[in-house]
């Protein structure tokens, strides 16, 4: 039988004999915290209530995030932010995928009320784009590093997910991968050969935009996620986990080398690093932390 309807997040822990139950009233909270470059400590990059970071330009100086709670509507809402603690400004409605790496544009996907429509916002001034999919619905996407290609992770009408490329000028999409390969964001090759993708066989593997045949990545398991790639060619990995430890990965010879642990200053109540996106050179990062707070409370007099 009903006990009590309330506002806000309320978990029922326990009720006693007598009628006394044991509540707790959650907060719960994603944050962002970034290290700008040259300095030598973090900031909470945070805007309203679930903030979640997508891309990290490559100087270190701008993120792309979304705003996914209340605070960024129906449909969420894409902002833009510089590490130095400048306000967020908002570009549009939808899910950001990628930066580009001239930074001017961002990449959106729009939820409506049919398919998802794939956006690029301009980061400054004009006006933004519709990138037609000619019926894929597109799941992720990155930009090459010339900011000429969108590579996208899609599926077509009774097909598996698998990754396409097409130019961002215009043009139709075209599959560079068999069924059942997914995209990890922000890790294609700084020469723009190969991406860094889960198999269908929950491996990870290196493959060629041009085609061919993946090359598997040594070492690593399905829970390994690869958010990057240095300036000497290898790969940043790390686990979702609190703190999160980010290593750097010789694709070669599979060999780790840890980079940085990574854990908000204050860390009550976090949960979780889901995020993380440093730069090629290593000198600047963000993160994403969950975070819930509770309040526990004795509630008496329950009919």
């Amino acid at each position: 039988r009903l006990l009590s309807r309330v506002t806000g997040n309320l978990t029922l822990q326990d009720v006693s004999h007598d009628g006394v139950a044991l509540v707790s009233h959650d907060v719960l909270r994603a944050g962002i915290i970034a290290r700008a470059p040259g300095e030598d400590k973090e900031r909470d990059l945070s805007w309203l209530d679930w903030s979640l970071l997508r891309s990290l330009s490559s100087d270190g100086r701008t993120i792309l995030f979304a705003e996914a709670g209340e605070g960024g509507g129906e449909g969420y809402s894409l902002y833009v932010r510089g590490t130095d603690g400048s306000p967020a400004v908002r570009l549009g409605e939808g899910g950001p995928i990628a930066l580009s790496p001239d930074g001017k544009w961002a990449l959106g996907i729009v939820r409506g009320t049919t398919d998802a429509e794939l956006v690029a916002y301009p980061t400054g001034t004009g006006q933004a784009r519709r990138i037609a999919m000619e019926g894929l619905k597109v799941r992720e996407g990155d930009w090459t590093p010339d900011g000429k290609r969108i590579v996208v992770e899609a599926t077509e009408p009774g097909r598996a997910v698998r990754l396409y490329i097409r130019d961002f000028a215009g043009g139709k999409a075209r599959a560079i991968t068999p069924e059942g390969y997914r995209l990890f964001v922000n890790c294609i090759s700084p020469d723009g050969k190969v991406v860094a993708v889960r198999g269908p066989d929950d491996r990870l593997y290196l493959y060629p935009l041009e085609g061919g045949e993946p090359t598997p990545l040594p070492g690593l398991t399905g829970l390994d996620r690869l958010v990057g790639w240095t300036n000497d060619g290898r790969l940043y990995v790390f686990r979702r986990e609190a703190p999160a430890r980010v290593y750097r990965y010789d694709p070669a010879t599979g060999q780790k080398e840890l980079w940085q642990e990574l854990m908000p200053r204050d860390s009550a109540g976090v949960s979780e690093i889901v995020r993380a996106v440093p730069t090629p050179d290593g000198k600047a990062y963000a993160f994403v932390y969950i975070r819930t707070l509770s309040d526990l409370y004795l509630v008496e007099a329950l009919k």
